[in-house]
């Protein structure tokens, strides 16, 4: 057996979650042959069979005189989890205001959306919060003070007490406020689809659906809501059409759809029926909307005057801007509630066997079985970008020297005053030279029309390997330089440089004005009316179009709005979707 020491850290192997004497307990194994139970938290209570991790880092608060440990959840690896983008906005409700006993200070003891709890200290300059509000704080750090006493580093997003002039210029910078669509609320809510889950680049159906059905049973356990299918965190429409191709991807489901909207529908009421049943699914309505050749739906779900379990058991509810899980007095609260909703009508509540088991043991005396899946589901990948270039040939290398002046030539050049050359595919000969400057402008020309004279009075082509005046603007540096298909995208990244905040904003390269020569200044797509400064421009492939939607603006936002911040706690998955894109893709070109 092994020898535990009180106060430290432990990896156990975890064998799966099951229930024993009216309460759940995570099961773990020290992978030799002794096995142990710890307490879940609520996001864990969530778990499925391909979610589950295979190790869990324990603490050891003591033993006793047989030698076995008392075992706690690393705290610190669980808030690691949670909090993985720090300087982030998340939310936090509020269930109990104290006063500390030592410095007399007022504070907040705080419920996140995983189940953990906190305690906040507020400002004098803060708002007031009382019981049961819902509001946002930046996890700046997570501070470890010792034997798995490990706390968030809390603070109150500044724009909501800095002055009221900034306050304004934050709102006239958001992009939400162009949108049909409004923000996401306690009865509105966007998803991009239903087969690539948030902040992920390869689809899983089982995944994404498992996370929708959530959401559809937290309105239902509420006052309803809106679900937008084929909307993105910042209200544009980016469509569903890229989900119908998976509609039969799943591993679980044998049924064969078909990859239309008809098909899309039938596999959200058949998951509905299986998941949640037939009352559940009598009470969504679908409709189904095109603009811009992109389709989108509308679940309008209406509330449930009795609970709605997702795989009858666990029980959901929308609270603010959150999907909460109910558990222990909060399903009692709830059922009562639902059973005065109820009282003039006939028939009763139908509680799921799991829950009857809980009251009256003596009618269900099976409990159900802990599956552990040892066998990963499979995954798709997007194809590399060696692969997409594999066959094309180079058509000509295009050539900036220090002098100022450029070429185009079959080969490399050699010469030494070479300042930046780029290969350009036979593929690209229709798409677009791209010049980011480090003012924010961005010069794209055609390389055939360069070439080729084609925008010349006198349509006199080039000639290979002479060179020619105005390379570029001498006015700006050059931050990235290359030539690319026109249906390619350019990731900015901006600091406003006056209130100090990171933005991000997607342009496909065609929506960009593309321009006569490489001398032209180009447009403006940091615009210094923000305050704006480029930090950095990364290329990404068309194919991966409908994974960043949610941060891609149009051709008339080019410079209308530095983007989206860093920090805003509404488009953490993509975020997280685009830092994957980024690391995967980005590193094919070099500038």
């Amino acid at each position: 057996m092994t020898i535990y020491t009180p106060g430290q850290s432990y990896t156990f192997q975890v064998i799966g979650i099951k229930e024993e004497n009216d309460s759940k307990y995570i099961y773990l194994s020290d992978g030799i042959k002794d096995t142990y139970r710890v307490k879940p938290y609520d996001y864990q209570l969530e778990w499925e069979e391909f979610n589950i991790p295979n190790k869990m880092n324990c603490f050891v608060k003591e033993v006793n005189i047989w030698g076995l440990p008392y075992l706690v959840q690393d705290r610190k690896e669980v808030l690691q989890f949670c909090y993985a983008d720090l300087k982030t906005e998340y939310p936090f409700k509020v269930v109990n205001i104290g006063l500390d006993s030592n410095t007399q200070a007022v504070y907040y003891e705080l419920k996140d959306s995983f189940g953990l709890y906190h305690r906040y200290y507020p400002k004098n300059n803060e708002p007031k919060h009382e019981i049961g509000d819902i509001f946002n704080l930046v996890v700046n750090s997570i501070y470890d003070k010792g034997y798995n006493k490990v706390t968030l580093n809390l603070e109150y997003p500044v724009e909501l007490i800095v002055t009221k002039e900034n306050i304004t210029q934050e709102i006239s910078n958001d992009p939400r406020l162009e949108s049909k669509f409004g923000y996401e609320s306690a009865t509105k809510e966007f998803k991009t689809s239903i087969v690539f889950p948030a902040g992920g680049i390869e689809p899983n159906i089982d995944r994404q659906l498992s996370y929708i059905l959530k959401t559809i049973a937290g309105f239902q356990n509420a006052h309803g809501g809106e679900l937008y299918l084929g909307v993105n965190d910042s209200g544009s429409i980016s469509g569903i059409n890229d989900d119908f191709k998976y509609l039969n991807s799943s591993e679980t489901d044998t049924y064969t759809y078909s990859e239309n909207i008809d098909g899309f529908e039938l596999k959200i009421r058949n998951t509905v029926k299986q998941i949640m049943g037939g009352i559940s699914n009598s009470h969504i309505d679908f409709q189904f909307n095109n603009e811009n050749n992109k389709d989108f739906v509308l679940l309008k779900i209406k509330e449930v005057n009795r609970p709605v379990f997702v795989n009858g058991i666990k029980l959901f509810q929308r609270t603010g801007n959150m999907t909460q899980l109910l558990k222990g007095d909060e399903i009692t609260y709830f059922i009562e509630n639902r059973l005065q909703l109820r009282k003039s009508e006939i028939e009763t509540i139908q509680i799921p066997d799991t829950f009857v088991d809980e009251v009256i043991p003596e009618i269900v005396d099976k409990k159900p079985e802990i599956k552990v899946t040892e066998e990963p589901l499979p995954t798709f990948y997007l194809p590399q970008f060696t692969e997409i270039f594999r066959n094309e040939k180079i058509w000509y290398y295009l050539t900036i020297y220090s002098t100022g002046e450029w070429s185009f030539q079959k080969h490399e050049a050699l010469d030494e005053d070479v300042m930046i050359e780029i290969p350009i595919y036979n593929n690209c000969k229709k798409g677009r030279i791209v010049m980011v400057y480090h003012n924010g402008c961005v010069n794209t020309v055609v390389p055939y029309d360069l070439f080729y004279n084609k925008n010349n009075a006198s349509k006199t082509s080039k000639k290979e390997g002479k060179r020619y005046s105005n390379g570029y603007n001498v006015s700006g540096i050059i931050k990235e330089f290359c030539c690319i298909p026109e249906n390619y995208f350019l990731v900015f990244y901006s600091k406003d440089i006056k209130n100090n905040m990171e933005y991000t904003k997607i342009h496909k390269v065609a929506d960009i004005s593309a321009h006569v020569g490489l001398h032209a200044e180009g447009n403006v797509l940091i615009n210094p009316r923000f305050n704006g400064e480029l930090v950095d421009v990364k290329i990404l492939p068309n194919f991966i179009e409908h994974l960043i939607t949610g941060l891609t603006f149009t051709k008339n936002q080019t410079s209308t709005t530095l983007g989206v911040k860093n920090n805003d706690k509404d488009y953490r998955s993509a975020f997280q979707t685009l830092k994957v894109l980024i690391e995967k893709y980005s590193n094919f070109w070099s500038k």
